[in-house]
């Protein structure tokens, strides 16, 4: 949940929250999981064929012929034209009939099966689009956080170039400096604005990415709150072996495998017979004039069974169950090319993400000397021992090591989130 604060300061956005936003209204989640709740709408017994099927059916016809006056005999129902009868009736039927499908080679409870698996693997991609975009927000959360940083230190470096540049025109002015030293100090200034107008941008860009997936207003104002950024160890076997339980398209690989499986079965259940049953209840009623009575309707009821055995069909049946067996081959072939891919791609995020905490490590040490670097060059420039040409240095190195630490941050963050997303635990993580 966002944070509403004073209307001076920004909405603070943390991770978490950023996560959750993402889950309840990416449209691309949202569009998945209805693709998903479709999938599972069609794994019913109906819908494979294994319930009976009831219809009522209704209909009426007017008739209205002439026919030749052979005996002379007019009633009511007759009328005289020129040796002609006019003869109306009215033909009302009804009939309530039902089928059931008693034996087709188990092919209905096999359809059925692969129906279930169906819409477990649209599950499946449903997990494995939620697990993306969640990646792919933590991404851009980071970013923000890394654009935030880097503007935030290039605001500082406009500050002390200012200061310099005010220093040395001091100096200028009450005739202990030269022209030199302001221009060397104008041009400095002049270099972090464009940086500092750089940084910005880029700041503002990546709060617009985010915002734009999280499915709200890409100009929503927030500042984010990282919190306590903590690292976990991790150990590879121990990875491996949860992606083989958890990860999305290693799990969709085993169900388009188990689908092909049913395939075949279904194409064997083909050659088999199918025995039917229909019923049917019917009314009858024939009625002089447009009459739509049914009263006193004859009434039939008929029953029977049907077989039919497609006992050649230029052999269909048969190429459908060597492509079948292919089918089966192929998904296979897939799950073991999967389970390498699966292998590669973890000891490689695992590998980038050791590396990375190892140069977050050198940074962080390296930042504490740039520090120091900057604090004694700033002392040592002030009292006119250095040149501001070497306090310029100090600045920049300092410069350097502060956006360092925060693309070091940034990068095994993301690593680590990348492990998280190959063994299908990012959004519990998150």
């Amino acid at each position: 949940m966002l944070i509403s604060v004073t209307s001076f300061a920004q909405k603070q956005l943390t991770v978490e929250e950023a996560v959750q936003i993402a889950l309840e209204k990416n449209f691309g989640i949202k569009a998945a999981r209805n693709t998903s709740k479709m999938s599972k709408n069609k794994a019913t017994l109906g819908n494979a064929g294994l319930l009976p099927k009831l219809e009522l059916n209704a209909s009426t016809s007017y008739m209205d012929t002439e026919q030749d006056n052979v005996s002379g005999s007019i009633n009511n129902q007759q009328t005289v034209s020129d040796g002609k009868v006019d003869v109306a009736n009215t033909q009302n039927n009804a009939s309530i009939n039902l089928s059931y499908t008693l034996v087709n080679g188990l092919g209905n409870i096999y359809n059925y099966k692969k129906l279930r698996l169906q819409a477990e693997g649209s599950h499946f991609q449903t997990k494995y689009k939620i697990e993306t975009t969640v990646f792919n927000v933590v991404n851009m959360f980071y970013a923000v956080a890394t654009q935030e940083d880097n503007l935030k230190r290039a605001k500082e470096m406009l500050q002390i170039s200012n200061e310099r540049l005010v220093r040395s025109e001091a100096k200028t002015e009450l005739g202990t400096g030269s022209s030199l030293d302001v221009l060397n100090a104008r041009v400095d200034y002049n270099k972090d604005s464009v940086s500092y107008i750089s940084s910005e941008k880029n700041y503002l860009d990546a709060k617009r990415n985010l915002n734009n997936a999280l499915s709200r207003d890409i100009d929503t104002d927030f500042h984010v709150d990282l919190g306590v950024v903590e690292f976990k160890d991790y150990k590879l076997e121990d990875l491996l072996d949860k992606a083989f339980e958890s990860n999305s398209d290693y799990l969709l690989s085993l169900n388009k495998l188990e689908q092909s499986k049913y395939d075949l079965k279904i194409a064997k259940s083909s050659i088999f017979p199918t025995i039917s049953i229909k019923s049917s209840y019917g009314y009858n009623k024939m009625n002089q004039d447009f009459d739509l009575k049914m009263d006193n309707a004859n009434a039939s009821l008929t029953t029977g069974l049907t077989l039919s055995w497609n006992i050649f069909d230029g052999r269909k049946k048969s190429i459908q169950k060597k492509n079948a067996r292919l089918s089966i081959e192929n998904s296979e072939y897939q799950l073991d090319e999967q389970r390498l891919n699966i292998r590669k791609e973890i000891s490689n995020a695992y590998a980038t993400y050791e590396n990375s905490l190892k140069v977050l490590s050198v940074e962080k040490s390296n930042l504490k000397s740039a520090e120091m670097n900057f604090n004694q060059s700033k002392e040592y420039y002030n009292l006119g021992q250095i040149s501001s040409t070497r306090f310029r240095e100090a600045q920049l190195n300092l410069l350097t090591a502060n956006n360092n630490i925060s693309a070091a941050r940034y990068i095994a963050k993301v690593a680590e989130m990348d492990l998280n997303r190959l063994c299908g635990l990012i959004v519990q993580q998150n």
